[in-house]
């Protein structure tokens, strides 16, 4: 019998297994997206980009500087003093705190109906 896979002999030959064929994979992708980084396209791309944040910091500087002259900008300063010192004294740590414990428990309890959906062999059914 011949160890080569076929719809009749689904097993792979031997000494071939998906880690190895995941290895070649990664492999591969490195190789691909070193090769399409470092080609003509890839330096034009590299300089398109250095040359757009460039542009964007000097962009947010300038707007930056306009922002802070104006009232905006004296509102947002005090606004930002106000979330510092609210940050200091605990109270965005504790309302924090008690929004990831409501969304985590909410996870959980929808987690646990889904595992007890699928131990009674019914797991499309949310009533279940």
């Amino acid at each position: 019998m011949s160890d080569q896979s076929s719809p009749d002999n689904p097993t792979p030959p031997d000494g071939e297994n998906l880690g190895d064929e995941f290895l070649n994979l990664g492999k591969n992708l490195s190789d691909f997206m070193r090769a399409a980084w470092e080609s003509p396209e890839g330096q034009h791309l590299k300089h398109e980009v250095r040359t757009g944040m460039k542009e964007l910091g000097s962009a947010l500087n300038n707007a930056v500087s306009e922002l802070s002259q104006g009232e905006t900008g004296q509102q947002l300063k005090k606004d930002f003093e106000d979330l510092r010192q609210r940050v200091s004294n605990g109270e965005v740590e504790n309302r924090s705190r008690l929004e990831i414990l409501t969304v985590l428990r909410k996870v959980n309890d929808e987690l646990s109906q889904a595992a007890d959906r699928w131990k009674a062999g019914n797991p499309k059914d949310p009533q279940a």
